[in-house]
């Protein structure tokens, strides 16, 4: 199924067969993330550290600053100077472990998935997650509607729906009403 362009062919026909995409001259993937079994959204780490995305965008998880399909790779700019060391993606939100062990996210936040501290429902560019706790972030993992951080302290955080427990807290939801973890807790 290639609809929005979720393939990276640049156009919307659907393949039966494996298919090369065109990520730029002389660039080579060093690794992707999709967002799952309902995602339709790619998002890869360059060999030079930038990152780009594609397909479904309709709540800005490419990060292009537009809610825009799109069926070919496209640069996100994921700040001045930054590079990106891993990349993850739930269904509707990507995020990203910079070379400064710090994490950016985008796309939805109706679960506060971007880990950013707000109300807002997302944001279609890179949004800063302030973890709050003076620690490096190692490794990053998404899940449909949360993500995780691993830091350097072999500590966890998490952000995002907690309907099922899945940050952790031995209980679903926040305890203050609701079921979504914003700002992310160890």
């Amino acid at each position: 199924n290639n609809g929005n362009g979720k393939l990276g062919l640049g156009n919307t026909t659907d393949q039966s067969t494996p298919q090369y995409v065109d990520v730029g001259t002389g660039r080579t993937v060093k690794s992707l993330s999709t967002g799952g079994g309902n995602a339709a959204h790619t998002c890869a780490i360059l060999d030079n550290g930038s990152v780009s995305c594609w397909g479904t965008n309709g709540n800005g998880q490419l990060g292009l600053g537009n809610t825009t399909h799109q069926s070919t790779p496209q640069y996100v700019d994921i700040g001045n100077g930054r590079t990106a060391i891993q990349i993850t993606s739930g269904s509707l939100h990507t995020c990203a472990l910079l070379d400064n062990q710090s994490v950016s996210c985008w796309g939805s936040n109706a679960y506060r998935q971007l880990g950013i501290n707000s109300t807002m429902t997302g944001s279609s560019e890179p949004m800063h997650v302030d973890l709050g706790n003076n620690r490096s972030v190692v490794e990053i993992h998404s899940g449909h509607l949360h993500t995780c951080a691993l830091l350097d302290n072999g500590s966890m955080m998490c952000w995002g729906y907690n309907h099922y427990g899945q940050m952790g807290l031995g209980y679903d939801g926040d305890g203050l009403g609701g079921d979504n973890i914003d700002p992310p807790i160890l």
